[in-house]
């Protein structure tokens, strides 16, 4: 696990001392799962979490790198959402989310359009929509 110290001032060099008592009420899987559901309810079934880091600051919360993956291109990192580790709460979920919308929207307009893979046989491709006649 990392952990991430905010605001904490360090030295280039030198001996320092960090003394803080944290307690943990939601785990890194916890915090993992919380951002999944409500990434996969409230934004989009395309985007993911991965274990988080343990940020220690003014609050400790769990920081989940978020992620977005296409098909046949991969994954992209395209943000992060905190969830206090006391509370669960994902915090700050409208600004985040807008953020995380953005990279995506950034990001998808830099792939290739989707094209289907070639050695399926056309009778099991879905129809083309625009030239789909109807009966």
């Amino acid at each position: 696990m990392t952990i991430i110290l905010e605001r904490y001032s360090i030295p280039e060099t030198g001996d320092f001392e960090i003394r803080q008592r944290v307690t943990l009420a939601i785990s890194a899987e916890q915090a993992r799962r919380l951002v999944n559901r409500f990434l996969l309810m409230d934004v989009s079934t395309m985007l993911a979490a991965e274990t988080p880091d343990l940020v220690i600051g003014e609050r400790t919360v769990w920081r989940a790198p978020v992620w977005i993956g296409f098909l046949h291109q991969g994954r992209y990192a395209v943000g992060s959402l905190d969830v206090d580790a006391q509370t669960g709460a994902i915090l700050d979920q409208e600004q985040s989310i807008a953020m995380i919308r953005a990279r995506a929207t950034e990001i998808a307009a830099t792939l290739p359009p989707y094209r289907p893979n070639p050695k399926i046989a056309a009778e099991y491709l879905a129809p083309n929509p625009v030239s789909a006649q109807n009966p």
